[in-house]
């Protein structure tokens, strides 16, 4: 069991956690003020980015807070605002109020009425949000018990009615999704005089949370093979005789890959993951189910009134899952590292690192960007209880800029009023390293201080790929880690709706395997086979180094393992899980072994101790050899009190209680800094107040400032959180 003992743990005080107006930790001035929707309602522009209809030219940039709705738990008008403000104060400017139907439904009254005392509780909620400038997305339904009148707060058995799967077909199920979202939409919000359908602090809606086929399939396994066999093979049947006409023909067309068959009744299900005719075309059938099913739902929702962007398909990466998303006019995807097997006790995960993959959860999301069309990442995660976790803020924040996601937000409750556990598997705000991390990705992507990479590359997808690499296939890594260094996206065929004309810098055709039909140029018309000889990778840096759009001193090479955006300011050596980010106004690395060092352009940073990640910000608008006041964030693993694992700490088998704990992290700094001044640090408390004056700070002879932090000598007021403040002399003087 796990305890502080002074030396490997140290207990971590959340017992005020709500931040402190005017603190380093108020991030409240990285968001405009609002009232939410004052710019009109959100479209899709003519260069394919996400804006208002008032500023049609100015894309938007969403950073974003999950809030699943069954831990709203906020009962007075007071305790709403409050929360609304602490989330304003983290530096959200939208909110994913998830699994919002089963809160609406929980104790109803009955089918297709809301629960009165939760639509009230919401309604206050969303118009405190709307007040201070926070957006809405909102899943048109969640739970496959849609509109259902709940005893239980997940369901219960009504869970196993798989109405997102059966929705495909079953004009019952349909039906009820129509009526539910109706009533949902046309609800009027007495404080803003709104239907949910009018206000435009709705950005988006998605139809439905995590549908597609292929996933309820394989997601609910067992369960699901009676509603196939009802439902969906029949449709599949059908399709096959209008393709196909004959069974001589679909023989022909099949050749033997699967077996002859005497009837179309007799025809099987085929095999999902071959490459096989037979496969190739129950894909196909299922891309057109899914989108025969987004129009018409999409239809149903403009029926309604809806007047903004209508989405859905938020799960899947595969070339079947882009194809899918043809019809729709944005690609909001979600996507996890290490997700746990299992769920509550027993849960079992891999404990590797991100930064060792080269950052693939944030390549692999970028790659099913569709160009000419907004990418937002409703949900991403390396949850609890991943020891590598302390690298996810700064990672994916960085390269979340880099490839200019639209929107970012980690999966999820990233605030709290109160913290009432220790860590939990998906509870952000009750993880002080996931929380240590969400606020890194508040300053890199929030406020936007890493630059959005120069060079854009594009990768003709469409069914011919498709069914060359496999449909359940995705891009090829050595296709994706280009993500590493400019940005990335699908090229889909021309007459794919709400398509912007984009042209890439580079675009790449996949053919088989890594090899690709490459183009030389945007919109050029010499194309060549880039083979094994010549990997695509390499092929790809050289062409855009002589295109001036990588610099020719970028530090990438692949044989040695480095790769470094186009912008210069993001490095990555996964062999070392090395990651650095280098901008004026943030600075920061991780740093797994003591003795390492990043050396970056303000400061110097030395791990002394366990695995850290460590960023500097500047919080006064300046670069931070100007800036007057900082923060400082050294992130550490943290787990809880009498937390007990096995199997090497890859499977918990129990997660403890208050107080939480924290790695203590023992870290040197050396700060260059532009006027001579007198440099004081402070320690932060949880909410963001100044706990104690840390006095091992000295000038050094090269004018740099060296700061050296042991968090272990804080003993009860140990935190991943410092204040910098840089006083002139004569300040200093008069203070004294």
């Amino acid at each position: 069991m796990l305890a502080a003992d002074g030396i490997n743990w140290l207990a971590y005080d959340q017992s005020d956690i709500l931040v402190k107006p005017g603190s380093a930790l108020d991030f409240s001035a990285f968001i405009e003020l609002g009232p939410a929707g004052k710019h009109g309602m959100a479209i899709i522009n003519a260069q394919g980015q996400l804006a208002f209809t008032h500023q049609p030219d100015k894309p938007q940039r969403f950073f974003g807070c999950a809030f699943p709705m069954f831990e709203f738990d906020y009962t007075t008008d007071e305790q709403i605002a409050q929360l609304a403000q602490q989330i304003q104060m983290a530096g959200y400017n939208v909110v994913r109020p998830h699994w919002l139907d089963l809160y609406l439904m929980d104790h109803a009254p009955a089918d297709f009425v809301f629960n009165p005392l939760h639509i009230k509780r919401f309604d206050r909620f969303t118009w405190e949000l709307k007040k201070r400038g926070i957006y809405l997305i909102i899943d048109g339904v969640s739970n496959s018990t849609m509109y259902t009148a709940l005893t239980q707060r997940f369901g219960g058995k009504q869970r196993n009615k798989m109405s997102k799967l059966r929705q495909y077909y079953d004009p019952e199920i349909q039906e009820h999704w129509k009526k539910g979202v109706k009533i949902l939409l046309e609800h009027v919000n007495p404080h803003s005089g709104l239907a949910m359908k009018d206000d435009p602090q709705v950005l988006y809606i998605a139809a439905r949370n995590e549908p597609g086929v292929n996933f309820q399939l394989a997601v609910k396994g067992k369960r699901a093979l009676p509603f196939l066999e009802a439902g969906i093979k029949p449709l599949f049947i059908q399709w096959l005789k209008k393709r196909y006409v004959t069974l001589d023909n679909l023989n022909k067309a099949w050749k033997n890959e699967a077996q002859s068959y005497a009837t179309f009744q007799d025809i099987a299900w085929p095999e999902r993951h071959t490459q096989n005719a037979d496969t190739a075309d129950v894909h196909r059938f299922i891309t057109e189910l899914e989108q025969q099913t987004y129009i018409w739902m999409s239809d149903w929702l403009r029926h309604v009134g809806v007047k903004y962007p209508i989405v859905d398909y938020n799960n899947g990466q595969s070339f079947q899952c882009a194809m899918t998303r043809m019809v729709m006019p944005m690609v909001d995807i979600h996507g996890y590292y290490d997700h746990a097997k299992g769920w509550g006790l027993s849960a079992k995960i891999k404990g590797n690192s991100l930064v060792e993959t080269g950052a693939a959860l944030a390549t692999r999301l970028s790659s099913v960007r569709q160009w000419g069309s907004p990418l937002m990442v409703t949900e991403w995660g390396m949850p609890y209880f991943n020891p590598w976790r302390y690298e996810s803020g700064l990672v994916m924040g960085s390269y979340a800029s880099l490839q200019n996601w639209q929107m970012m937000m980690q999966h999820a409750l990233p605030v709290r009023l109160t913290i009432k556990q220790g860590p939990r598997m998906f509870r952000v705000g009750d993880d002080p390293t996931l929380k240590a991390g969400e606020r890194m990705a508040a300053l890199l992507f929030g406020r936007g201080d890493v630059q959005k990479a120069r060079g854009v590359i594009g990768v003709h997808v469409d069914d011919a790929v498709s069914t060359s690499l496999g449909w359940t296939r995705t891009l090829s890594n050595d296709i994706v880690q280009l993500g590493l260094v400019s940005q990335l996206g699908m090229v889909l065929p021309k007459g794919s709706a709400m398509r912007a004309p984009v042209k890439p810098d580079l675009l790449l055709t996949p053919s088989q395997g890594t090899m690709v039909v490459a183009g030389l140029g945007a919109g050029a018309e010499t194309f060549h086979e880039v083979t094994g000889e010549s990997p695509v990778f390499q092929y790809a840096m050289n062409y855009l180094k002589q295109r001036s759009i990588v610099s020719s001193d970028n530090d990438t090479d692949v044989r040695k393992g480095i790769f470094q955006s186009d912008t210069g300011e993001l490095t990555i050596k996964p062999k070392s899980k090395y990651f650095a980010v280098d901008t004026p106004m943030c600075q920061g690395a991780t740093l797994p072994q003591a003795g390492m060092s990043a050396i970056l352009r303000d400061v110097t940073l030395r791990n002394q101790g366990v695995p850290v990640a460590i960023l500097l910000a500047s919080l006064d608008s300046k670069p931070i050899n100007q800036s007057q006041r900082m923060l400082l964030i050294i992130s550490t693993d943290s787990s809880a009190t009498d937390a007990q694992f096995f199997n090497q700490g890859k499977q918990v088998k129990h997660y403890g209680r208050l107080p939480a704990l924290i790695q203590p992290a023992t870290v040197r700094l050396k700060l260059r800094h532009a006027n001579a001044s007198r440099l004081r640090v402070w320690a932060l408390r949880a909410n963001g107040s100044r706990a104690r004056e840390l006095k091992n700070v000295r000038l050094l002879e090269t004018g740099q400032w060296q700061l050296d932090i042991a968090v272990d000598a804080l003993k009860n007021e140990a935190t991943p959180y410092f204040e910098i403040q840089i006083q002139s002399a004569s300040h200093y003087t008069r203070r004294q």
